[in-house]
């Protein structure tokens, strides 16, 4: 028979296993399941608003900077005493600070460290809020893949545990995400769905139906019920909401100003772009005052006032520019760099607005990839403290339990000595209760074992001569072997000799007591499989390490996944081909070749650079709908494709413009040919659902005999371009090292 303390102290690095591997699967689950017991607090969270708020959520709406200056110290005491329920509360509200001065990155851990820390205080209704803040951060980023992936665990939990203001808040969030995406109607549905609960009686947060009321009008706007969204706002402003959310009242008030300004209707367009400057100074929030700029640099612009307009745009500018909103700067440049260009004939602040318009953009795509890697060694930190806690708790418990067994045995052993008469009775007492309690660790041990053999992992345990101690059954199905056959068998007796020296590499590194973490390529038949192995020490009360364990992942999903999103980042949704993103680096690419060669002095690998533009394709939206436009940038994109060779690169860099790269060209005569193929191809009629019509493009053509920046390339086939549209479209233009080129009867001097 196994000794108690012995067969206890198995048990124990048993668990500590178990409790190792969850933690390190936590970070991966979709959702998180909450055990029954926990559902009669579900009922109480219901049943009372403070249980799911706390009293800085709802100040933060007036004061975010200085209940975020409150918070670091309040989060921090309350992981110190373990009170997981107030941690998420506290993160929540952190989360609503961050979104009232747009922080969107900020909201976003915000809320996903509130969805971790409900989980642990098994509170469904706070994760479900965690979750909510996330998505909503994610929509504000414009990752809306992700945002919709929140949300869809938000809506499956609700179910379990039904929560209307909650599930009004969910409406909400696709609400948004429908509009940002361009799908109106899904924005009316979702909004009304929301409303819906309130008109029932279900939901009650009034600053949550406002927000539907807002999303509502917009979508009512954008989908020509001009009157239908007035009585909306009307109604949305009747709430009278002002002192609640002074910022949302702010957001109210813009809205009615951007409908008086499609109806023209200046006096309401200026009541309501002061009552947003109001509201912006009482708050001292300067996004709403930039916004408010930005409306009125709009309605300038409506009414022909263009100088006025530049100012203005140019103030909410200033002031996007100071808050460091990357993306609302870029949507007010959009603008306001074509007003510029226009009106200032290419002078030098043009120019630099044009530059600025150019590094915001590449700014922001740099932010959307490192967004990713942020986000995941965020929650990894926060997975890894988690388990040094929960570790430590259990510990404690332990040393507890330890203390408690010692002061037992020293009770028996004065009742053995005062009661000598009674030995013999006190012995058998003692057998039996040894008896009983290898029974209740036997118990124990099966219960652990069995939770081994359904993880989704290969799990070992070796000693320090690295024979198997322990195998969980899915190592043993892959080493095809009965356990009796497994154990005592050295850990790569079946290895190849370049994976024994690997292998072994790691093996030194956790006998000197350290976790080792590694992926590896193992192929299999006509695949490659990936894995993660996670090496362990283990080691005994004193420290020495006796032996280690082996946790295996089988990952080749994930990888596969990952390899997926990334073809995805680099192809354009609409047509197919090769987006800006992907264009831009293989642009680079090919001048930093190129700058190689010259300093070199090898010959230059030179870059033909095509900028082709559909000719009045606005028309074709507004005359045959937006379904008929895609079509025929479908068309366009497919014919591009076909005047090139396999090896260059069809891009479309957004709305109705394309972008070719022509590598290795050798004249500028090959940029021609190929503008000359693509007008060629042209001239054939686009077929869609709506008819028949003739389409034409005007193309600019940039060449370089010397290496050229990214930057200079895309300016001088852009100017080409432009050359091609004065010149009568349907026509192209050259520019040759950043001059034009000439003397074909298509390329004119425009000037360097």
């Amino acid at each position: 028979m196994v000794r108690v303390s012995e067969f206890s102290e198995k048990c124990a690095i048993l668990a500590q296993l178990i409790l190792y591997m969850v933690f390190t699967l936590v970070s991966g689950l979709a959702a998180a399941e909450v055990e029954p017991s926990s559902r009669a607090s579900v009922v109480q969270e219901q049943s009372a608003d403070n249980l799911l708020y706390h009293a800085l959520e709802r100040a933060a709406l007036k004061e975010p900077q200085r209940v975020l200056t409150d918070l670091t110290g309040l989060i921090a005491s309350a992981l110190r005493s373990g009170d997981r329920r107030q941690v998420a509360l506290l993160e929540l509200a952190r989360a609503n600070a961050c979104r009232v001065i747009a922080d969107w990155n900020c909201q976003q851990l915000a809320g996903e460290a509130a969805e971790a820390s409900a989980i642990l205080a098994k509170a469904p209704l706070l994760q479900v809020r965690g979750i909510i803040a996330s998505g909503r951060a994610s929509s504000a980023l414009q990752d809306y893949s992700r945002s919709e992936a929140h949300l869809t665990r938000a809506e499956r939990l609700l179910k379990e545990y039904p929560q209307p203001d909650l599930t009004a808040e969910v409406y909400l969030a696709y609400s948004s995400v429908s509009f940002a995406v361009g799908r109106a109607q899904s924005s009316v549905d979702y909004s009304r769905r929301g409303l819906k609960l309130f008109e029932q009686g279900f939901a009650r947060d009034r600053l949550t139906q406002a927000r539907l009321m807002r999303n509502l009008a917009r979508a009512e706007s954008t989908l020509n019920e001009e009157a239908q969204a007035h009585e909306t706002l009307n109604a949305a402003i009747a709430l009278d909401l002002g002192n609640a959310d002074p910022k949302l009242a702010g957001e109210l008030h813009l809205e009615v100003a951007r409908l008086a300004r499609t109806s023209k209707n200046w006096a309401l367009e200026a009541a309501s772009t002061s009552a947003v400057f109001k509201i912006a100074a009482s708050m001292n929030n300067p996004q709403l005052k930039a916004q408010a700029f930005e409306a009125q640099g709009l309605s300038s612009l409506v009414r022909g006032d263009v100088a006025m307009a530049i100012s203005q745009l140019n103030q909410s500018l200033n002031v996007l520019d100071k808050l460091a909103l990357n993306r609302d700067s870029l949507r007010v440049l959009r603008v306001l760099v074509p007003l510029l260009i226009e009106n200032h004939n290419g002078d030098a602040e043009t120019q630099s607005m044009v530059r600025r318009f150019v590094s915001l953009q590449s700014s922001i795509d740099e932010q959307d990839r490192a967004l990713a890697a942020s986000n995941f060694e965020a929650r990894m930190l926060y997975t890894e403290r988690a388990f040094e806690l929960e570790r430590s708790r259990a510990e404690a418990a332990a040393l507890a339990a330890q203390k408690q067994l010692i002061a037992r045995n020293q009770r028996l052993a004065y009742g053995i000595s005062a009661l000598a008469v009674a030995a013999s009775l006190i012995v058998l007492a003692i057998t039996y209760w040894q008896r009983r309690t290898y029974q209740r660790l036997r118990h124990s041990e099966l219960r652990l074992r069995a939770v081994s053999n359904n993880l989704p992992a290969q799990v070992g345990q070796f000693d320090k001569a690295q024979r198997y101690v322990y195998a969980n059954a899915e190592l043993e199905e892959v080493l095809k072997n009965q356990p009796e056959d497994v154990l005592g068998n050295a850990l790569i007796s079946h290895r190849s000799p370049e994976e024994k020296a690997r292998i072994q590499s790691y093996i030194a590194q956790v006998l000197k007591g350290q976790t080792v973490r590694f992926v590896d390529e193992v192929p299999v038949e006509n695949r490659i499989d990936c894995f993660e192995t996670i090496l362990v020490p283990d080691q005994d009360p004193s420290g020495s390490v006796k032996g280690f364990f082996v946790l295996r992942f089988d990952i080749s999903r994930l990888r596969h996944a990952e390899r997926e999103l990334q073809q995805m980042a680099q192809v354009d949704g609409l047509t197919g081909v090769a987006n800006r993103r992907y264009l831009e680096e293989r642009l680079f690419k090919a001048c930093a070749d190129a700058e190689l060669q010259q300093q070199n002095g090898e010959e230059l690998a030179s870059v033909s650079l095509l900028w082709i533009d559909v000719d009045h394709f606005k028309q074709v939206n507004d005359n045959r709908g937006h379904l008929v436009g895609d079509e025929v940038l479908r068309s366009i994109a497919n014919r591009l494709k076909g005047c090139v060779r396999h090896n260059d690169l069809v891009a479309r860099m957004g709305g109705d413009e394309f972008v070719i790269m022509l590598e290795q060209t050798q004249s500028m005569k090959v940029g021609a040919a190929v503008a000359e193929k693509i007008l060629a191809a042209m001239q054939m009629p686009v077929i869609t659902q709506r008819g028949t019509f003739k389409v034409s493009v005007s193309v600019g053509v940039a060449f370089n005999q010397k290496a050229s920046s990214p930057e200079i390339l895309l300016q001088a086939a852009d100017k080409a371009l432009y050359a091609a549209k004065a010149g009568g479209r349907a026509t192209y233009r050259m520019q040759v090292d950043g001059s034009p080129a000439g003397p074909d009867r298509k390329v004119v001097n425009i000037g360097s």
